[in-house]
């Protein structure tokens, strides 16, 4: 944490102050299971949930995940993708390659990444486009038609029709719900219901794949 700051040209008697603070927190955890819990153990890194600095500082911390890869990537929060142009073996190389880089990014600073939330998609329209099996923290990566990225699906033809068709779903399970629990209210509560329920799938997912103003 503290090269990040470094980076970033923040002083070094704030990066004292926060290393100072950390070591005075003196947390330790339990873990409890049904009855018996386990033995204290103290925490050594982390940021308190529900901080203010704490978002701040996670991005500072993860700042300089894509230094020196050759694939181009894109971070969202906990949320990274890469992703580049696959044009022959040589380019799935440099994927393989990028994803060997993380691996080792992850080791330097003990932030694990989970590969059984990872898989490969390949967008082409050629009939064989070029693959191979790529590996990422000892785990054989998923190779999958369409995937989930910040709510919207992408599949491996861009076409649009699994992402709408995810938020028609979603918007009859909410109006089936709205039915069940509401069906003997006055109007004017089912009338405030109904935007409750469907706007955070609509507006957060719709938008991105319309036309740009």
């Amino acid at each position: 944490m503290s090269l990040g700051l470094g980076f970033f040209e923040i002083g070094q008697v704030s990066v004292s102050n926060f290393k100072n603070r950390s070591r005075r927190l003196g947390k330790s955890r339990i873990l409890p299971f049904a009855t018996p819990t386990s033995t204290s153990s103290p925490v050594t890194s982390g940021v308190p949930q529900g901080s203010v600095l704490g978002p701040l500082l996670f991005l500072t911390y993860i700042n300089d995940l894509p230094n020196g890869l050759a694939s181009t990537v894109k971070l969202f929060a906990d949320d990274t993708i890469l992703y580049g142009v696959v044009v022959d073996d040589s380019d799935c190389g440099i994927l393989q390659y990028d994803l060997d880089k993380l691996e080792i990014w992850q080791n330097e600073w003990q932030m694990e990444f989970n590969p059984s939330k990872c898989n490969i998609v390949c967008i082409s329209n050629k009939h064989r486009p070029p693959q191979r099996t790529y590996f990422f923290c000892g785990s054989k990566l998923e190779q999958v038609d369409s995937a989930s990225y910040l709510g919207i699906t992408v599949n491996n033809k861009l076409k649009w029709s699994e992402h709408f068709s995810s938020i028609s779903s979603k918007a009859s399970r909410s109006l089936g719900l709205i039915k069940r629990n509401l069906w003997n209210c006055p109007g004017k509560y089912v009338k405030r219901a109904i935007p409750a329920s469907f706007d955070p799938n609509w507006n957060t997912q719709v938008p991105p794949v319309g036309p740009t103003p």
